[in-house]
């Protein structure tokens, strides 16, 4: 198997700083595919601190200082920034002393607006002039750009190397010093939300006040303390795997001293944190990638085997977790795969195997390939069911389309996000009483009414000329008893290490759902026969 990226190009392309990292040439397809997931782990955190450098002009270019042209104005919450930038304006007092309901034309020394005020905690504003905007927006910019902390933090970013953790700084900040700017420092980070929930606070009291109160909150929920109860640390994650964190430069005990110490920065990433899967809408339920699971590594090594390799655009999702072919809305690596087998089971059109699978020339695989990746020898359940119906696909006769069900002739068009839980709602489905028994043609299956009405069969069966195991995922596109072959679900499996090493995340996001898909594998093994 060659490697190089001229015959081997991955859509992934490491930046300047992450060649330094690459230690040696791969030895391997799959060492080569660890090692671009590597780098684009080290290119997430760089570029995590760089668009984290850049934050502060999400205040200066803020909603309330853009000028509608048409007139038409905008409408706003009381949040923090928000007031903020009222008060920058001249703004504040005035419509925080209007009435609900009222309208008013308010003109101050750099613009004139026409503001209504919806309730206790909204109102729309409109720009009725405002030739004084650009210069408020230069002038906030640099005040943001010329504060402590940003000064020490955009530091450490530019000398921070990923997977480690930088130096603290020699110079300490004290938040109460100047509270208004480092909570707009907070919130343009997301280390705290915006003041949503303290608009009766924020209007009743001034700025700076409520500045302390929100900081005060934010470092409270993230603080770390030692044995002896003092504080150690106060640890707020910037992004996946990247952290700035707070050092206390006196023992601290009482919390309602942090604002008024000095505090000591630096920031921390992990590349392994930045080279997991995550679940889709759900990126705190992750588990190691594809290509470093039982099943990922077996597939990968049955590829070499056959002088096979992943197409560019399955390699980019591999990497990335998603590319302009495929999507993680749609599912993880092996549910795709196992989709592309369900396509061509329909259609009949082997070539679309290309799209996943291609042979040293960059063309569609030779039989030959083909059969040698379903034949390799291996233990893992995973890839023996994948093996099993590309083999079959592979020596079917194309006049054989015996089932034991009615196939459909409709054509089946996924929308967006289908499929990629249905661990989770078929385990919903028998908490909540919406998984039920269903025989066709003397076949038992379980069909759910829980979201999308899909079904999956409790037995081996015979669809289209050829046997699929159980737990493969059908539907009735019309719910006339013809059915359509979607993919395979984490049921075809007995047990939860067999699972994850083939459909990772989607089991792991049912769990964080606080799901368990034995469940369902347990109520299907114990079903009487029929």
């Amino acid at each position: 198997m060659t490697t190089p990226q001229e015959q081997n190009p991955l859509a992934v392309e490491p930046d300047k700083s992450s060649q330094d990292e690459i230690k040696k040439k791969p030895s391997s397809y799959l060492e080569y595919l660890q090692q671009a997931l590597e780098n684009h782990a080290i290119q997430q955190i760089n570029n995590s601190l760089q668009k984290a450098t850049q934050a502060i002009n999400v205040i200066a270019e803020h909603d309330l200082l853009n000028k509608d042209d048409e007139h038409r104005g905008r409408d706003f919450f009381f949040s923090f920034s928000n007031l903020y930038i009222l008060e920058i304006l001249g703004l504040a007092k005035q419509i925080l002393g209007m009435r609900e309901k009222d309208i008013a034309r308010l003109q101050t020394q750099d613009v004139r607006v026409k503001v209504e005020r919806y309730s206790s905690v909204d109102f729309n504003l409109t720009f009725l002039d405002g030739e004084g905007l650009l210069a408020k927006q230069e002038a906030i910019q640099k005040e943001l750009a010329e504060g402590v902390f940003w000064k020490i933090f955009t530091q450490l970013s530019k000398q921070h190397t990923p997977d480690t953790t930088t130096p603290m700084s020699e110079q300490a900040i004290k938040l109460a010093d100047n509270p208004v700017l480092n909570a707009l420092y907070f919130i343009s980070l997301s280390m705290m939300s915006d003041g949503y929930g303290l608009r009766n606070q924020l209007k009743e009291q001034p700025l700076e006040d409520s500045a302390k109160a929100l900081l005060l909150e934010a470092f409270e929920d993230k603080v770390v303390r030692n044995n002896d109860q003092t504080v150690k640390q106060v640890v707020f994650d910037l992004a996946i795997g990247v952290k700035l964190i707070f050092f206390p430069s006196t023992k601290v005990v009482n919390l309602d001293n942090l604002l008024n110490i000095g505090w000591h920065l630096a920031i921390s990433s992990s590349i392994a944190d930045n080279m997991l899967e995550r679940a889709n809408q759900a990126p705190d339920s992750a588990c190691e990638a594809f290509i470093n699971r039982p099943t990922g590594v077996q597939l990968i090594e049955a590829l070499q085997y056959a002088k096979l390799r992943f197409s560019r655009e399955f390699e980019e999702f591999l990497i990335k977790g998603r590319s302009r072919s495929f999507s993680d809305r749609f599912g993880g690596p092996y549910t795709e795969i196992s989709r592309l087998l369900a396509k061509i089971l329909w259609s009949g059109d082997l070539s679309k195997i290309s799209s996943i699978f291609i042979n040293q020339e960059n063309m569609i695989p030779k039989h030959e390939e083909l059969k040698a990746l379903a034949e390799y020898p291996n233990q893992d359940q995973g890839l023996c069911a994948l093996q099993d119906i590309l083999l079959q696909l592979l020596e079917r006769d194309e006049n054989d389309r015996a089932s034991d069900i009615e196939i459909t002739k409709e054509a089946i068009q996924l929308s967006d996000g289908a499929c990629f839980d249905i661990t989770t709602y078929y385990c919903s489905a028998l908490e909540y009483g919406q998984l039920y028994q269903k025989i066709i043609n003397g076949h038992l299956f379980l069909i759910k009414t829980h979201g999308a009405n899909t079904l999956i069969n409790v037995k081996p069966i015979l669809f289209n000329g050829l046997w699929l195991p159980k737990g493969s995922l059908f539907i009735s596109p019309n719910n006339d008893d013809q059915f359509a072959f979607l993919r395979l679900t984490p049921f075809v499996f007995d047990n939860r290490e067999e699972m994850l090493a083939a459909f990772g995340t989607e089991i792991i996001k049912a769990e964080t759902n606080g799901k368990n898909a034995m469940d369902v594998v347990n109520y299907r093994n114990n079903i009487s026969p029929q």
